[in-house]
């Protein structure tokens, strides 16, 4: 039986090099408001900014189409886990979600990024010791000036709402 996203990311952030210490984490929102779908990303972490953002285990960022240009406030906040949030081409039905390892993430051509996520994961996983994973939402549409499909639109309220609920515990929740 294949586990949801939200299992699949519940069970993730609970591995860390100290099970002792309370999470840190960062969620960055990739992509291009002006593409279409590929905006998921970006409007997901504006979703959960008013909900979540003064959180001090918690750093969300609108990351936009060059993630990498975080990386120093990531470094300064050291996190245990990275999540991004981004479109994710999966041969899947629009408006799918899905759970992935950035090892697993394509380094291919086809994305809109000045990095493959596949790069810049890796790049964090070593320079910072995180762990790191992706959110990924099957898109539509990923054209200029399109606008968020319907399909995309109601995942994200999904997506919005399944995060929100494991942020609050994970954010409450100091035990291992």
């Amino acid at each position: 039986m294949k586990l949801s996203w939200q299992k699949q990311l519940a069970l993730s952030l609970r591995q860390k090099p100290n099970p002792d210490e309370p999470l840190r984490l960062a969620v960055l929102g990739v992509g291009s408001e002006i593409n279409g779908d590929d905006a998921v990303g970006v409007l997901a972490v504006r979703r959960l900014h008013p909900r979540f953002g003064s959180c001090g285990r918690l750093l969300l960022r609108e990351a936009g189409l060059a993630p990498e240009n975080f990386s120093a406030p990531l470094r300064r906040f050291a996190p245990h886990w990275v999540v991004l949030i981004d479109a994710a081409e999966m041969d899947e039905t629009p408006g799918t979600i899905g759970w992935f390892d950035w090892r697993v993430v394509g380094a291919g051509g086809g994305s809109t990024h000045s990095l493959p996520l596949s790069v810049f994961g890796g790049f964090l996983a070593t320079e910072l010791g995180c762990q790191v994973g992706l959110l990924g939402v099957q898109p539509a549409r990923i054209e200029m000036d399109a606008p968020l499909t319907l399909l995309v639109r109601a995942a994200l309220r999904r997506l919005t709402a399944g995060l929100g609920r494991i942020l609050e515990k994970e954010m409450n929740d100091a035990r291992p």
